[in-house]
C-alpha cells in the first residue's frame, strides 16, 4: 500500500509540473489557471495546478472530499471522477498524503453563485484600502500607487464598479508589492542591507493578475479580458521555479483577499466602527 502511494504522490508531482510547463507557455492556461486559483484559496499552487487538470476548461465551485459530503447529507454521482491533491504528512515516507476530492458539481447537492451587491463590494474594498486615497484631476492612468507618497492617486470618470474594483486592485497589488521589496531590502536589522528597487514596469503583470483573480471571486470582471501574452522568460524557467512566481501572485491575491473577506463581514454585520 505504501508503494503505491508513493508512487501516487511522484505521479502526482509529475502531473502538477506538466500543467506548470503548459500554463507557463500558454496564455489561455494561464487565464484559466487565475480563475482556478481565485475559488481554491485555501489550496497551494501545486495542488491549484492539480485542480486545473483535473477540471480542464471549467473552474471549480467548491471542493471538499467525501466524507464531508457524506455528513452534510449529499452524496457523489458514480461516475464522478476524484481529483487528487497533496497534503503535507510529516510521518509518511514522502512527506506527504493523498486526498481525494470532488467538485460541488460531481454531488447531488445545489448550489448558487453568491451575488453580491456591486456597491457593497466596492465600499468593502475601499475599506481595504491599504493606503490613503485621493483624487486628482489628471493622471497618465486612472488609477496609480505613489511610493514616494505612499497613496494611492485616482481619476474620476470611471465607467462602471466593475472598472473601479478592477483598477483599484491592482494599485492594492503595487502597495503590497513596493512594501514586500522594502522589507526585504532593509533586512532583519532594519538597514538597507542589499540594492533592490521596486519597479512598476516589472510588477504590472503581477498585479494585473491578482486584480483579476479577486475580480474572478468576486463577479467583478469589467467584461471580456483576455490574456494575450505572458512575460518573456517565463517560458524557459523550470516548473519549480514557475511555481514559484505563481506563488508569489497567489500569496498578493490571499492577503488582499484577507482583508476584503474581514471588510465585508464588518459590512454585513454592520459594525459601527467601520461604518462610520
Amino acid at each position: 500500500m505504501g508503494d503505491i502511494n508513493n508512487k501516487l504522490i511522484e505521479d502526482l508531482f509529475d502531473y502538477s509540473n506538466s500543467m506548470a510547463d503548459w500554463v507557463k507557455n500558454s496564455p489561455d492556461a494561464y487565464q484559466l489557471f487565475l480563475k482556478t486559483a481565485a475559488h481554491t484559496e485555501h489550496f497551494t499552487v501545486a495542488n491549484k495546478l492539480l485542480i486545473q487538470g483535473y477540471m480542464q476548461c471549467i473552474p471549480p465551485v467548491y471542493l471538499a472530499d467525501e466524507a464531508d459530503w457524506m455528513s452534510s447529507g449529499y452524496t457523489i454521482r458514480q461516475d464522478a471522477i476524484p481529483i487528487y491533491v497533496m497534503e503535507h504528512a510529516p510521518g509518511k515516507h514522502t512527506g506527504y498524503d493523498v486526498r481525494k476530492m470532488y467538485d460541488i458539481t460531481a454531488t447531488n447537492a445545489e448550489y448558487e453563485m453568491p451575488v453580491y451587491d456591486k456597491s457593497f463590494l466596492l465600499d468593502a474594498l475601499m475599506l481595504n484600502a491599504p493606503c490613503n486615497i485621493e483624487y486628482v484631476d489628471k493622471l497618465p492612468a486612472k488609477a496609480l500607487y505613489s511610493p514616494d507618497k505612499d497613496v494611492i492617486q485616482m481619476t474620476k470618470g470611471f465607467k462602471s464598479f466593475e472598472e473601479i474594483f478592477f483598477v483599484l486592485s491592482q494599485e492594492y497589488s503595487h502597495h503590497m508589492l513596493y512594501h514586500q521589496m522594502e522589507k526585504l531590502a532593509k533586512g532583519k536589522s532594519n538597514e538597507p542591507q542589499i540594492k533592490l528597487k521596486y519597479t512598476r514596469g516589472a510588477n504590472i503583470f503581477t498585479a494585473f493578475s491578482t486584480a483579476y483573480m479577486l475580480c474572478e471571486k468576486y463577479n467583478m470582471l469589467p467584461g471580456n479580458i483576455n490574456i494575450k501574452s505572458l512575460p518573456e522568460g517565463w517560458q524557459y524557467l523550470k516548473a519549480m521555479d514557475f511555481k514559484h512566481e505563481l506563488t508569489n501572485i497567489d500569496d498578493v491575491f490571499k492577503e488582499i483577499n484577507k482583508g476584503m473577506e474581514e471588510k465585508l463581514n464588518m459590512l454585513y454585520r454592520g459594525d459601527e466602527a467601520i461604518v462610520e
